[in-house]
């Protein structure tokens, strides 16, 4: 067998476009066949079995196929529960690392999104700031398959870590998500609030403006807000404070602002805080699937 020389550094072994084949110099005792080269630009190699080149089908008339098969469709569940204690300390990943993880020791059937990094199909609607607890809070989570829900609830109840508390699984829902309409803030209190502080708040709810200046990040200028019409309600109990504020148009009140013109930043009367409650929109009653009249004739 004769062994073709290796071309040398620097040099290319391919053909310059447009150059004859017998412009090349072979080595002494190779002959170039040039019936064995005929192919042409337009030419083709065809395997003796040319049904494996057969043009395939569509790959969305299989997928429209698939889902006439009566695959079912994925289910949204809404779950409420609680993240007291130093939990308030996690930041909104570390809630979704420990969602995540209370899912799969759970043993839920959780939809993933496709791709080369798969990510369970769950969103908070209302993310909580870190430092600030919540009495209810609310995640909605997408299954590729149905089951049970007391069954789901037995398994997620067993499976949340301590201190957080299920609270409800409900489901299925008949929207993809559920809007924040009203908001209440509990303030724990290690003492009642003086005189000074009472007036605060009765001054605050009798004027029609209250403007505070936030702060959007660092290297960023800060700006007049007014917060006054976000503040619906401000009721002082003894151990208490509770806030309640309106969210239009995804903009509404900072826990934090609300203490500062109350003159309560700061305050070691002030222990900690919790988001008590939310109002959704639609209604979580409102937003679960009425069943039709083929599955309840």
């Amino acid at each position: 067998m004769t062994h073709l020389p290796l071309p040398a550094r620097g040099m290319s072994s391919a053909p310059a476009r447009g150059t004859p084949a017998d412009a090349f110099d072979l080595p002494r005792g190779v002959q170039l066949d040039e019936s064995a080269i005929s192919l042409t630009a337009d030419a083709a190699i065809v395997p003796e079995d040319s049904s494996a080149y057969e043009p395939q089908a569509d790959a969305s008339a299989s997928a429209d196929s698939k889902s006439s098969t009566g695959t079912p469709p994925r289910l949204r569940l809404a779950i409420e529960y609680s993240m007291p204690g130093d939990l308030r300390y996690l930041s909104h990943h570390d809630e979704m690392r420990m969602l995540q993880r209370t899912f799969a020791r759970a043993a839920w059937p959780i939809a993933f999104t496709a791709g080369f990094n798969p990510q369970p199909r769950m969103t908070l609607p209302l993310p909580r700031n870190v430092g600030v607890a919540a009495a209810r809070q609310l995640a909605i989570i997408e299954l590729k398959q149905a089951a049970p829900l007391d069954m789901l609830h037995a398994r997620l109840a067993a499976a949340m870590p301590a201190p957080a508390a299920l609270l409800g699984v409900c489901g299925p829902l008949s929207v993809r998500t559920l809007h924040a309409v009203a908001v209440e803030f509990r303030y724990e209190l290690s003492a009642p609030l003086d005189a000074d502080a009472l007036h605060s708040i009765q001054k605050f709810l009798s004027s029609s403006r209250c403007v505070v200046q936030r702060e959007y990040g660092p290297n960023k200028p800060l700006r007049d807000i007014d917060i006054r019409p976000f503040v619906e309600t401000i009721e002082p109990a003894p151990t208490s404070l509770h806030v309640r504020l309106r969210i239009e148009q995804q903009a509404t009140a900072r826990p934090t602002e609300v203490l500062e013109v109350l003159g309560l930043s700061g305050s070691p009367s002030v222990v900690g805080v919790e988001r008590w409650s939310v109002d959704w929109q639609p209604a979580l009653k409102d937003a679960l699937e009425r069943p039709t009249a083929e599955s309840n004739p």
